[in-house]
């Protein structure tokens, strides 16, 4: 994107723009239940749809999927293809069969030796690992990790997250990101071995 003038960067913006108007899908897709997202109903007609689901079936529709990760690829008759992926969540979830227990965790005050100063994702699912196995722990709760509305106002926090449709860069953790591992200034600048990003970047983060 050229930015080196402010007629540059309206010049690209409107460019993307008219980009992902045009596009059939978006790159995810979300559904609930039964039903079908409302950017495969709003399809151009004849519009052709293939499904191929978690359980590894193919469907030419995306109506009464079960829950799971799918991948959909819709052929538009002007010669337009796009995939995404459809992630179909159930409305509600069944009740625990009996009383169970949990931790509640501060995402940010959750530190590893790994970590950037900051607890990340990569940590939680450790400690959920953990907990499960040796506590016998049912759940973590942690602090909200996505905005609780789409826009202003908002609540500033340096401890909530700053965006509603962008994930907080932080926390998703630098072991997880694949440039962490195929990006050699990545990994000599914050050391090598079985920690990774550990002792250089933990001493300059704290």
């Amino acid at each position: 994107m050229d930015t080196a003038t402010p007629d540059a960067v309206h010049t690209a913006l409107t460019a993307r723009e008219r980009e992902l108007g045009a596009r059939l899908l978006p790159p995810t897709l979300v559904g609930w239940g039964t039903g079908t997202p409302a950017a495969l109903t709003a399809l151009p007609d004849g519009t052709r749809l293939r499904v191929r689901t978690e359980q590894g079936e193919t469907r030419a529709s995306a109506a009464h999927l079960p829950p799971g990760v799918h991948e959909v690829t819709a052929n538009a008759p002007d010669g337009r293809t796009a995939r995404a992926h459809l992630i179909v969540a159930p409305t509600a979830l069944p009740a625990p069969p009996g009383r169970s227990y949990g931790l509640l965790v501060q995402l940010y005050s959750l530190l590893s030796r790994r970590s950037w100063g900051m607890g990340d994702l990569a940590d939680l699912g450790e400690l959920a690992g953990w907990a499960g196995r040796a506590l016998g722990a049912g759940f973590i709760q942690v602090n909200p990790l996505h905005a609780a509305v789409p826009g202003p106002p908002a609540d500033p926090s340096p401890t909530g997250p700053p965006h509603a449709a962008s994930p907080t860069p932080y926390i998703c953790g630098s072991r997880t990101s694949p440039s962490s591992r195929t990006s050699r200034a990545a990994r000599t600048g914050c050391g090598s071995g079985p920690d990774g990003c550990a002792r250089p970047c933990w001493s300059r983060a704290r």
